[in-house]
Order: C-alpha cells, then sequence, then structure tokens
C-alpha cells in the first residue's frame, strides 16, 4: 500500500521515518509474528513508471523473542524539495514547556467537533487559511485537485451533501501525543490509536433499514497542532 508523505516534509534535507509496533489487544508483549516492512519510495512524476527506492526497514525476525512492551525503529533518507517551510516548526514553541497543553488541545479539537455538528465548513476552512496554502504547495495540487480538496463534498461538515441520521461520536477514551522534538501534538483514541474526531451516518435508506441499530459509514479526520512562537494558540498543521 502506497501511503504519500509529500505533505510531510516541510522542506531539503534528511528526513526520518519512525515506526512503533504494540502488543495485541489483550496482550502486554509484541507478539512473536510481529512484523513491518517499509519502503520509502520516490515517483519522478505522480505514480508514473518504476519508483526509486530510496531506503527499506524491516523489523527484526526475532521481534517477539525481545519480551517487551513496545518496539520502535526508524530510517532516514534525504529529499530535495522545490519549498522550504521548516521555519514554520523551527520557530515553534516546545509543547513540553506549556503545563495546561491537554486542557488546550482537548479545547481545539471540541471547537471543531462543534463546527462539525454545525456544518460550519466555511468557519473551519478559514480558521486554516494560515496552513492552507502551505499544504497546497507541498502536495503540488493544481486547479482541479484544489477544487476536490477544498469545494467537493465533505461528510464531515455537511458540505454538498446529506448523510441520513448523521452524528459525531464524543471524544473520550483518547491519549494526547506529543511529537515532532515536542513541536506537534494530537489526540488519538487510546485503544485504536486512530483518529478520535470521528462522524457515523447510513449513505442510503436502504442501509438505515438493514442496519437499524448501528450506522453503517464511519468518516473520521486527523488533526496536528503547533503553537507559533509568541502565542498562546494552538494552530493546525494538518
Amino acid at each position: 500500500m502506497l501511503y504519500p508523505i509529500n505533505d510531510l516534509l516541510l522542506g531539503s534535507g534528511k528526513h526520518t521515518v519512525s515506526i512503533q509496533v504494540y502488543p495485541r489487544t489483550g496482550e502486554t508483549e509484541v507478539t512473536k509474528d510481529a512484523g513491518v516492512n517499509i519502503k520509502v519510495v520516490h515517483y519522478k512524476e505522480k505514480l508514473v513508471g518504476t519508483p526509486e527506492t530510496l531506503v527499506e526497514l524491516d523489523t527484526p525476525t526475532d521481534i517477539g523473542m525481545k519480551k517487551i512492551p513496545l518496539y520502535t525503529d526508524s530510517i532516514s533518507f534525504n529529499a530535495t524539495l522545490p519549498f522550504n517551510h521548516k521555519k514554520i516548526l523551527a520557530a515553534a514553541t516546545d509543547l513540553r514547556t506549556i503545563p495546561n497543553l491537554e486542557e488546550k488541545v482537548l479545547a481545539h479539537y471540541n471547537r471543531v467537533r462543534q463546527m462539525m455538528i454545525d456544518g460550519n465548513c466555511y468557519e473551519y476552512r478559514k480558521m486554516r487559511l494560515a496552513s492552507t496554502w502551505v499544504l497546497t504547495e507541498m502536495n503540488y495540487l493544481g486547479k482541479e485537485a484544489l477544487e476536490k480538496t477544498y469545494i467537493d463534498s465533505n461528510y464531515l461538515f455537511r458540505f454538498f451533501c446529506n448523510p441520513i441520521d448523521w452524528i459525531a461520536e464524543p471524544i473520550q477514551n483518547y491519549e494526547m501525543v506529543v511529537c515532532g522534538n515536542g513541536k506537534l501534538v494530537y489526540l488519538r483514541r487510546r485503544l485504536e490509536l486512530d483518529n478520535v474526531l470521528r462522524v457515523r451516518f447510513y449513505d442510503t435508506e436502504e442501509e438505515k433499514r438493514l442496519s437499524p441499530e448501528k450506522r453503517t459509514v464511519t468518516a473520521s479526520k486527523f488533526i496536528l497542532l503547533y503553537m507559533p512562537k509568541g502565542s498562546d494558540e494552538l494552530v493546525e498543521l494538518y
């Protein structure tokens, strides 16, 4: 499976991909059957031709023999990019110095959740203007891609669509993760380790008829926050 990382690379230079391998649900140690293979590849044109493999990571074959609750590893590669947005995080506040960080992070997530409930996509897009151009450039988006990204239907905010029996799940049973050398923070579900901003709905009345007790479609949103230097407010980078 290919996972684009273009918008994670803020500028030219050395970049590091890190992995974490957790035990299976109900277990306390990484299983002997665990295994991860990651390749960082580069396409000269978007998904055209054969990509160049820059680096590759394989977890040890004896990972289960280590008797550990968490396995971590990383690989690094160099990239030359036509932009430089490194100053965004270079000038950002070290979030490990913020005493009420979790309170601020949760407040931001709940603010976005309320925008979703209110169907206020416009206000959300306006709030993110500072990072919109940065992400547009890092993803090399042209006119058609921009329209699809920012004007197309959005089930999280019910923008240009009408999902059936739409609900926003409450933010609960979460944990806070500080990363990016202390400059970035996000929330994730404690057990599933995935997005906490989640909505559920039906696509059709037929789906609702067949599954009246449980909505059949789930959509979620990832948010990654930083705090600009000199500010006490968190801002979305992703």
